[in-house]
């Protein structure tokens, strides 16, 4: 896989409930797939659509990563900037109906979906950027305001239990709006 080919998805489908056409977008980690990152699906509310994409290139050890990094691990950027390229894309084909877009990134995913937020930040209603440590840097300029009226989570790329709590109850307050029912998933 590279950079020109489309992603790779799974989805679970939201609920009739879903008022307000929530999706919520998981992106893995460097090694990862889109089936690490959904495992996440089985925690977060039923309502939202939720659809875990794949990176467009395969990494060393295994898995999947979003881009390339050069020897001090700093992203590439024109391999950063095709990715976000083709998340936009694959949102664009598969998504663009969509009412409410969020975005749920751990490590080289959280780089990814920081940098796709802030180049677009009036698409989205927030992100989870769950990374290693300190603030992502993406290498792209950022007006000093770019983040203003989103909704952002910060966590590790490896979060504990009560930090998942958290993060499923962020994402409950900020996307349902009724009970929570029982879905199904495709690819």
């Amino acid at each position: 896989m590279t950079h020109g080919e489309e992603l790779v998805a799974r989805w679970r489908c939201g609920s009739r409930e879903n008022a307000r056409g929530a999706l919520i977008l998981l992106l893995h980690d460097h090694g990862g797939d889109e089936d690490a990152a959904f495992a996440l699906a089985a925690l977060l509310p039923a309502e939202p659509a939720i659809a875990a994409l794949r990176g467009p290139l395969r990494a060393p050890g295994g898995g999947y990563r979003w881009f390339e990094t050069g020897p001090t691990g700093r992203q590439a950027a024109a391999s950063l900037t095709a990715s976000m390229d083709a998340v936009e894309r694959w949102i664009d084909d598969r998504a663009g109906d969509a009412e409410e877009l969020w975005l749920a990134g751990f490590g080289q995913g959280a780089v990814l979906a920081e940098a796709v937020l802030l180049r677009t930040p009036q698409r989205y209603a927030g992100a989870a950027l769950l990374h290693a440590g300190g603030p992502l840097h993406t290498g792209l300029p950022v007006e000093p305001n770019r983040r203003r009226g989103l909704e952002i989570f910060h966590g590790t790329a490896t979060p504990n239990a009560d930090e998942l709590h958290r993060l499923v109850a962020w994402f409950a307050a900020r996307t349902t709006t009724s009970p929570l029912t029982i879905m199904g998933e495709h690819r």
